[in-house]
């Protein structure tokens, strides 16, 4: 004697499901914070973490305002590393948290930076670091 069960689910329904719930995650994980102004827009990728800031300046002017940036609000220097084209600045909170700023060369006196603010990314502790680095640069706001 065999049972049979009434309850059959058709095949692909629970794959397509969990495809769409991925697609929705991805899509809403993927925004980004954008003001637009030439040289104070920064933009927030929700994704990576990162705060992206565009400067008119060359690397070098900015990396070191970075340096001196988070001395001011008194991050920890683990490590940093620069040349004409671009540099690194790894630190870290009082918390333990690990902050990583990337600045590299856009053209002629442009500069990109990207912050980011431990595992996940912090939007909150990004725009407080690059508000001090607009104040060392004498970047209005």
């Amino acid at each position: 004697m065999t049972i049979k069960s009434t309850r059959q689910k058709k095949k692909g329904q629970g794959s397509s499901k969990f495809l769409l719930l991925l697609i929705l995650l991805t899509l809403g994980a993927c925004t980004s914070y954008i003001i637009e102004d030439p040289y104070k827009a920064y933009q927030y990728n929700k994704l990576t973490g990162e705060l992206k800031a565009v400067y008119p300046y060359d690397v070098g002017k900015v990396y070191s305002a970075s340096i001196k940036a988070i001395e001011l609000l008194r991050i920890r220097k683990l490590s940093s590393i620069s040349d004409n084209l671009e540099g690194k600045i790894e630190g870290e909170t009082a918390l333990g948290k690990r902050v990583t700023i990337v600045v590299k060369s856009t053209g002629t006196n442009a500069s990109t930076v990207f912050i980011r603010v431990g595992n996940f990314g912090n939007l909150e502790y990004s725009l407080e670091i690059k508000k001090e680095i607009d104040e060392v640069l004498g970047v209005k706001n």
